[in-house]
């Protein structure tokens, strides 16, 4: 999982034209020689300045730091609350075709219109549990399942750092980004469990003490 790429420096140059018109009214005192320092040349110079002086290196480590620490620390995912008690309701994954689904070739494979579930061709094997990685509770109870059920179990964190989990856990812990899970299931507090029922999807929303084995 590539977590960030190479940064680069752009940088946008504004440069002008100037048009003169007009007679030739002969020469009137003493002409001198207009230069102007090109700009792409002056930001080179720059750069150049920085890079002796260890400056150019210095910010672009500042850069990669902040994209480390935004990769390993998302932020939060917005609207979610801890479950005080248990909720239980179901998600239908139907969905409407917008577009026509086609091949390589251009053939269609399914029409703009199509109706689908998902779950009519394919099986979730695994159940997917939402959980605060900064409460703990909810992480020693997630902890206690992930022993149990072991690879069954899909952890996805909704805040705090999912690499310090990953790593303890020595097992790969996921963040729902932008809360599009979440959003996508309705689910409004953690821990929440999602697994399939039938052509259905059932999400329980419980308080942790709740989330047992």
């Amino acid at each position: 999982m590539k977590f960030f790429k190479t940064f680069g420096v752009g940088c946008a140059l504004i440069g002008c034209v100037t048009a003169t018109m007009g007679a030739d009214f002969g020469t009137h005192g003493q002409v001198y020689k207009i230069t102007e320092k090109n700009a792409l040349d002056a930001i080179y110079e720059k750069l150049k300045a920085m890079e002796k002086t260890g400056e150019l290196a210095k910010k672009k480590k500042e850069a990669i730091d902040r994209s480390m620490h935004s990769a390993k620390n998302p932020k939060p995912v917005e609207g979610i609350t801890t479950a005080t008690e248990k909720k239980v309701y179901s998600f239908d994954p139907t969905m409407t075709l917008s577009n026509n689904i086609t091949t390589d070739e251009g053939h269609i494979v399914a029409p703009a219109g199509t109706v689908i579930n998902p779950l009519d061709t394919i099986t979730m094997s695994r159940t997917l549990v939402f959980f605060d990685g900064n409460k703990k509770d909810q992480v020693e109870a997630v902890e206690r399942l992930i022993k149990v059920y072991d690879r069954k179990v899909t952890p996805v964190l909704v805040n705090g750092t999912w690499l310090e989990l990953t790593k303890k856990w020595k097992r790969q812990v996921y963040f729902d980004q932008y809360g599009y899970m979440t959003s996508r299931f309705g689910i409004k507090a953690v821990p929440a469990i999602v697994r399939q029922k039938g052509k259905l999807l059932e999400i329980t929303e419980m308080p942790a003490q709740e989330l047992k084995p």
